[in-house]
């Protein structure tokens, strides 16, 4: 019996002790609530103002430098395979040559997502001028 009266009452520690862990991780939630809440206000407050300091012009015209730098990063990619189909086809020992060889090197990296998709695509391009 008195050991059944020990497991009893170590239960009944028990249960408070997870009533008291259960009472403490809602009091944090609530506290983790009040935080976020809180930077949610400073994130909105910043970026008001961030806004109120650069004026509609300065705004529209770091706009419009972003999307010409996106449009040049486009044609950037665009160009590097045709460059380095140049260079390819031309004939000329670019690896011996360290300025060519760091171009040809620049230009392949960009193709580097694409090799997966052709198990026969050594890198190099085919030029048959009869097609």
């Amino acid at each position: 019996m008195a050991v059944v009266s020990k497991l009893a009452s170590e239960l009944s520690k028990l249960k408070a002790q997870i009533h008291s862990v259960r009472k403490d991780i809602k009091q944090l939630h609530k506290e983790n609530r009040q935080t976020t809440s809180q930077l949610i206000s400073l994130i909105q407050e910043h970026k008001h103002r961030r806004a109120d300091i650069l004026s509609d012009d300065t705004q529209r015209l770091i706009k419009s430098y972003r999307e010409a730098v996106s449009v040049t990063e486009q044609k950037i990619e665009t160009l590097k395979p045709v460059l380095l189909g140049l260079i390819m086809g031309s004939g000329l020992n670019w690896s011996t040559d360290e300025s060519l060889r760091e171009i040809v090197l620049e230009c392949s990296s960009s193709r580097s997502g694409n090799s997966d998709s052709s198990d026969d695509d050594d890198g190099s391009f085919d030029y048959d001028p009869g097609e």
